[in-house]
């Protein structure tokens, strides 16, 4: 299918709208409200938060099956779709958790959080990946980062205040109630989950690029996974990102724990903290995008990975 002009802004415009709801639903249901939803509510200990941590990290891994599921039908929205609202739909269950219907399984409520989240994670990585391809048809190459760069400012903004607003909320919730009462979590992760549906239905409005194509071998072919990695280039970018993520998911998931458990931070003053980290995100990425569309994205990447390695230095100096 050929879109024409119109069609394809408008397809993009929704693929704006979509990221500002999910980033409005990553902002209220998860992150640091998961986090301090596990430990006040629920009682996890460290180990258990690193494992909530990891979880999406491990769940990337069903992305080599999606790319395969792709391969093969070509039902990019369709996978994507299906996927997105069977993740968002899982956080049903943790919104329930502190529910009476949990009461009888008080001591394993935080396994079962764990449960969930791995399984949305999984979900969720189908999507990305299905997501990945399906934009990458519809957005010319030659907007690309500028129109990501849009995109992702728009959500990064969208989140920013949401997660202001849900930190300011929870502090004022339990000073007025304790940080016992877990219905300021639910109320934000409720609120966060009709974003994540809205933004599914946005999702649902944007098109296919072009029209299905099926490939000719329906066999299962394990050897498929593998032939990326004879490209030198892609094993040494696999091999980059692998240990910068070791490296950034070694001490990430316990920052907040720190902040909660030991420094006694609320969550009003913690949101600040990385609403400075978002609006030097909002401030950059209309500066990268264009850059990238000019120059490529390699240059933007070692810059920035050369600071981001001289930063931990100059603050433990």
């Amino acid at each position: 299918m050929t879109m024409d002009k119109n069609a394809q802004n408008k397809a993009l415009n929704f693929s704006i709208i979509d990221g500002a709801f999910s980033a409005i639903m990553g902002s209220l249901a998860g992150g640091i409200f998961l986090m301090g939803f596990a430990l006040k509510i629920l009682k996890a200990e460290p180990q258990q938060i690193g494992i909530l941590a990891a979880l999406p990290m491990f769940a990337n891994i069903i992305q080599i099956f999606g790319s395969y599921i792709i391969e093969k039908t070509g039902k990019k929205k369709m996978l994507c779709f299906l996927c997105v609202i069977a993740s968002r739909s899982l956080w049903i269950l943790i919104i329930m958790l502190p529910l009476a219907i949990f009461s009888t399984l008080q001591d394993f409520r935080v396994w079962v959080l764990v449960g969930v989240i791995g399984l949305s994670s999984l979900f969720g990585s189908l999507s990305g990946v299905a997501w990945l391809a399906w934009m990458s048809e519809l957005v010319p190459e030659d907007i690309r980062g500028t129109y990501f760069g849009k995109r992702n400012m728009i959500a990064s903004a969208c989140g920013m205040v949401f997660i202001l607003l849900g930190g300011k909320f929870i502090t004022i919730w339990e000073v007025h109630y304790s940080e016992a009462n877990p219905y300021g979590f639910i109320i934000l992760f409720v609120l966060g989950l009709a974003a994540g549906l809205a933004a599914a239905w946005f999702l649902s409005r944007i098109p296919e690029a072009e029209s299905i194509k099926k490939g000719k071998d329906k066999g299962f072919n394990f050897s498929v996974f593998f032939q990326p990695l004879k490209d030198r280039n892609f094993l040494t970018l696999i091999l980059f990102v692998s240990a910068w993520m070791f490296a950034i998911q070694l001490a990430a998931p316990f920052y907040g724990v720190f902040m909660i458990e030991n420094l006694k931070i609320d969550f009003s003053t913690i949101t600040i903290f990385g609403t400075f980290a978002t609006l030097a995100t909002l401030f950059m990425m209309k500066i990268w995008g264009p850059i990238s569309d000019n120059l490529g994205n390699k240059p933007i990447i070692i810059v920035s990975g050369w600071i981001l390695i001289i930063i931990p230095f100059i603050i433990f100096s």
